[in-house]
């Protein structure tokens, strides 16, 4: 893949923490899902939706050696309500030793996942027979995409599909005002892989993409990723970015994504002390 402008503006940490803390952010604004500025962090509370991704933590900027008292102020409403937290720690977060600060509270590290990018243009391969990639406008459309990421992920709480349906309900204003765009696929005409594009810091930001085991290996992640960049070249977004397990890496670096960075996430609430 050509890139003109080159790979220096992909590294600014500025940029990078940008994009990052607007994409932890993503679910901001909608309704039942209130979103706290503190001078120290920014993070969403959102009752009675019991799932770390709505309950975040994120733009840390405070002294890691008063980290510890700050877990202890914020995480007691969360916990009273029954909800996990996720506390995003991005590059400057991390040199500043709050990764090591939050582990050391107890918290669950699942391990870090890296950032990558991709500017607009460059070739990307057509997606294969029989997978075709839509955009989600219909509540039944919906839950056929619930229910591949249920597949997908490995997990079957109806609550956690109720949560998903409140989330992108696309009868609702915040389900189709383009902020935060769900994709489809489907092999042969069953749904098989899903996908969403949001916006973050003005760009574009890959996340959920998922396959059904069965339909592995047949390029349906390739084609939904593909489907969510062209249409995040469409709307004008300068540059793409996704958060990619190790296992996920390569296929991205195959469709022209570049490892600029890398994000932690540690699951609370922590321990009690």
């Amino acid at each position: 893949m050509t890139d003109p402008a080159g790979d220096a503006p992909l590294h600014d940490p500025a940029l990078q923490a940008a994009v990052l803390a607007d994409a932890a952010l993503a679910f901001s604004g909608i309704p039942g899902i209130e979103t706290v500025a503190e001078a120290d962090l920014v993070r969403t509370f959102a009752p009675g939706r019991p799932q770390p991704y709505v309950n975040v933590i994120t733009r840390l900027a405070m002294p890691p050696d008063t980290l510890p008292e700050r877990v202890a102020a914020v995480e007691p409403a969360y916990r009273a309500a029954g909800l996990p937290t996720l506390w995003w720690v991005d590059a400057a977060a991390r040199s500043a030793g709050l990764l090591d600060a939050l582990r050391a509270t107890g918290m669950r590290d699942p391990g870090p996942e890296t950032v990558m990018a991709r500017r607009p243009g460059g070739e990307l391969p057509e997606p294969p027979a029989g997978v075709a990639v839509r955009i989600v406008a219909s509540i039944e459309a919906l839950d056929d995409w619930i229910g591949v990421m249920a597949g997908a992920y490995g997990w079957s709480d109806p609550a956690r599909a109720a949560l998903m349906r409140g989330l992108y309900d696309p009868r609702l204003p915040h389900g189709r005002d383009g902020a935060r765009v769900v994709l489809l696929a489907t092999l042969a005409g069953r749904p098989v892989g899903a996908g969403s594009l949001f916006r973050a810091a003005g760009q574009g930001w890959i996340t959920n993409i998922g396959t059904l085991p069965a339909a592995r290996g047949r390029g349906v992640g390739r084609a939904v990723t593909r489907a969510a960049l062209h249409l995040s070249a469409e709307r004008g977004d300068p540059t793409t970015w996704l958060a990619a397990s190790e296992m996920g890496e390569p296929l991205y670096a195959g469709l022209g994504f570049r490892s600029v960075g890398r994000i932690d996430h540690l699951v609370g609430p922590a321990p009690r002390g």
